[in-house]
């Protein structure tokens, strides 16, 4: 922990760190955690050039937020939170526009496209892989392809589950 800063201190060309915590919930595995968090809030009191970002699929008003950011957690509600929600509906139609322009959509189509999305954007990606590029997309055609490709979408996650390591894999809802 205390590396990145005596790094700063002693070279001339590195004048910080920003050190990244993804999948922030599985932070949850430790077995104390509240002493990590005030672990890491020590040790960020004292470098004035490392800045730690976590980021992950948290509630904002998940235990594990509390504990690192409630009032009477680890940095008593100093750290900056964003939350990303998914797309809108607007959102998504300019994400596809500009990412699968070949795709063309019924007002209709749109709507169950969106609704079987919820603009989450693996979602989106995954069935605009399999729709057709030849036609305009209604609600019946959205709903059909999903059906007939269905095993295509599950072999596609197969494989993304498949790379994920023993403790991804173990979803835990806070």
């Amino acid at each position: 922990m205390e590396l990145p800063q005596i790094i700063v201190d002693s070279s001339e060309d590195i004048k910080g760190f920003i050190i990244v915590v993804d999948e922030f919930q599985l932070l949850k595995s430790l077995k104390n955690l509240e002493a990590f968090f005030w672990l890491i809030r020590s040790y960020s009191q004292e470098q004035y050039n490392v800045s730690y970002i976590f980021t992950g699929s948290v509630s904002q008003t998940s235990e594990i937020i509390n504990m690192i950011n409630g009032q009477t957690g680890a940095f008593g509600g100093r750290m900056l939170q964003f939350n990303i929600d998914p797309f809108s509906k607007k959102h998504t139609k300019e994400y596809l526009n500009k990412e699968k322009p070949e795709l063309l959509f019924t007002e209709e189509g749109f709507e169950r496209f969106y609704s079987c999305t919820r603009g989450i954007p693996a979602y989106i990606n995954s069935l605009a892989s399999i729709l057709p590029t030849d036609s305009e997309c209604t609600g019946e055609i959205i709903k059909e392809t999903l059906l007939l490709n269905v095993d295509q979408i599950v072999i596609m996650w197969l494989y993304v589950w498949g790379t994920l390591t023993r403790i991804e894999k173990e979803i835990k809802f806070i």
